[in-house]
């Protein structure tokens, strides 16, 4: 998103159209698929969940990004003459990421839900194996 928002023209064509894609088949649909043709596992599902969630990440991130770039920073940046990599990492990100990390706390929820419903169906996580660390030991009783 940001590469998106950054070169703009062909290059932000090519990335949102792939994220348009992405983004027109169901998650579990997708996942169920990458699951049934990589196999089981905690980190295959992981990978799963993401490659089935960043395209909602890289949409916000391009839109965060083309309203900094219209920012006076960003144009004396340009102006300095840094680099476009410079501008990308240094300035455009930091200012950026805020929406994500609004948006990525939320959606951990979904996560979690589209993880237990891959376990639920036989395609996520072993039986045997944990999804998630085992909670904290309770105190006795006195």
């Amino acid at each position: 998103g940001l590469a998106a928002a950054q070169f703009g023209g062909v290059v932000d064509a090519i990335i949102m159209r792939i994220v348009d894609f992405m983004l027109g088949f169901p998650s579990i649909l997708v996942a169920l698929v990458l699951l049934a043709s990589i196999g089981r596992g905690v980190d295959k599902v992981i990978l799963a969940i993401v490659l089935v969630q960043w395209a909602q990440y890289a949409r916000l991130m391009r839109a965060g990004a083309l309203v900094e770039r219209r920012k006076e920073y960003i144009e004396a940046a340009v102006n300095f003459g840094l680099p476009t990599r410079h501008i990308m990492l240094a300035h455009l990100l930091p200012n950026s990421v805020g929406a994500v990390l609004v948006v990525a706390s939320i959606s951990i929820a979904s996560a979690i839900t589209l993880e237990g419903t891959l376990s639920f169906l036989g395609v996520g996580v072993p039986v045997g194996q944990p999804s998630a660390a085992p909670p904290l030991a309770s105190p006795r009783p006195a």
